[in-house]
């Protein structure tokens, strides 16, 4: 067994990142030998399987709607070297266009081929004609789909018109490490704070205005309340306008280029993890692997009932589901568990418990079983 493993990026700020190394990390768990195609100008970082990694794949768009977009369609087609292995199976990491290359890749060689769908751009290919014509001959003729959620298999068999076998396997997220450098210092907060930590890209789809716009409600009743959003890239002062024109600028730290080192830190001072995404469009919360982080660190979790997040944070059990778009009801659920310890710590153990049982030797179990069983066809 030899999967030739494809992927965007390992680099863990990003969700792809952070899924497709977990991926890889589940397959060395298990010994198995693999090897990992990236872009040539993916970010290079420091992983125990940098020698099962090859930089070869060019860089390519998420979509082929605009004139700059279709002349680098060319890319897609250009040989890909594979000198020096054999894989008996193909999987991308990630949907599209990277599935695309990947079937093209197993076709060519006669070898099964898997892509894993893992949210927004396992949907919005089927609403451009060439994204479409691209991504459908990787969809209907996949040897499996594995999905990051049943709610992204739906949009998917939905958005594409014709319904065919995906599975779905919940990613893990790794358990986090105490590091042994010494505890950070966080001057941006005060001794006081009761911290509500979220984390993601400053863009509409993530919720945080949501947040923010809750925090006054909170605020009134939790006076220390205070939001740290750890956010990779986005418009921070426009965040940042919205936090003074609601009167909370001084309970609002957004920051970025945090190690993991001081994330960790971070998710210990939390007393709640908080991450209410909307769907925009094709644009949705595949899963919300963050909130697995969360549970590693026994965080109550509150999260809204959008795209695959409901699966990610079970209501009354790790977290509290509340709809999307709604900053009262989010109000209310931060104060209840920043009123109520008892019931936060039950949270916060029901969500280790979740994530404990999605873990990556639970993952890597079922991975080697799927590709054992696609091996022996």
């Amino acid at each position: 067994m030899h999967p030739l493993l494809i992927a965007y990026s390992i680099d863990p700020v990003s969700g792809y990142g952070t899924m497709a190394d977990c991926h890889c990390r589940a397959l060395l768990e298990k010994n198995i030998p693999f090897t990992l195609l990236l872009p040539r100008s993916a970010k290079r970082v420091a992983v125990p399987y940098a020698s099962n990694i090859r930089y070869i794949l060019p860089l390519l768009p998420f979509t082929f709607n605009s004139f700059y977009d279709v002349a680098r369609l060319p890319l897609l087609y250009a040989p890909i070297s594979l000198a020096g292995i054999s894989p008996t199976i193909v999987h991308s990491l990630v949907d599209f266009p990277y599935a695309s290359l990947g079937f093209r890749i197993a076709r060519k060689r006669h070898l099964p081929f898997i892509f894993s769908a893992v949210g927004t751009y396992s949907v919005a290919p089927f609403g451009n004609w060439i994204d479409k014509r691209l991504f459908m001959p990787a969809y209907m003729n996949a040897t499996r789909i594995l999905a990051i959620s049943y709610f992204t298999a739906q949009a998917m068999q939905e958005a594409a018109g014709y319904s065919r076998s995906v599975d779905v396997l919940y990613s893990p997220a790794a358990e986090p490490k105490r590091p042994v450098s010494p505890l950070p210092t966080f001057p941006e907060l005060p001794v006081s704070a009761r911290v509500i930590l979220s984390i993601g890209p400053l863009k509409e789809r993530k919720g945080m205005d949501i947040l923010i716009r809750a925090l006054p409600h909170v605020l009134k009743v939790v006076p220390a309340a205070h939001i740290v959003i750890v956010a990779a890239y986005g418009d921070v002062q426009k965040y940042d306008a919205l936090a003074r024109s609601c009167g909370v600028s001084g309970h609002l730290s957004i920051m970025d280029a945090v190690t993991t080192e001081k994330l960790f830190f971070l998710f210990e001072r939390s007393e709640v993890f908080a991450m209410t995404p909307r769907r925009i469009g094709d644009e949705f919360e595949g899963y919300g692997l963050v909130y697995t982080e969360a549970g590693w660190h026994a965080k109550p979790v509150i999260a809204s009932r959008s795209g695959g997040a409901p699966e990610a944070v079970i209501d009354g059990k790790t977290g509290i589901l509340v709809p999307e778009n709604d900053e009262l009801k989010t109000a209310r659920a931060l104060i209840a568990v920043l009123q109520d310890g008892a019931y936060a710590a039950r949270l916060g153990r029901g969500g280790y418990d979740l994530a404990l049982s999605r873990c990556i030797a639970a993952y890597a179990g079922a991975v080697v079983r799927l590709y054992g069983s696609q091996g022996n066809k």
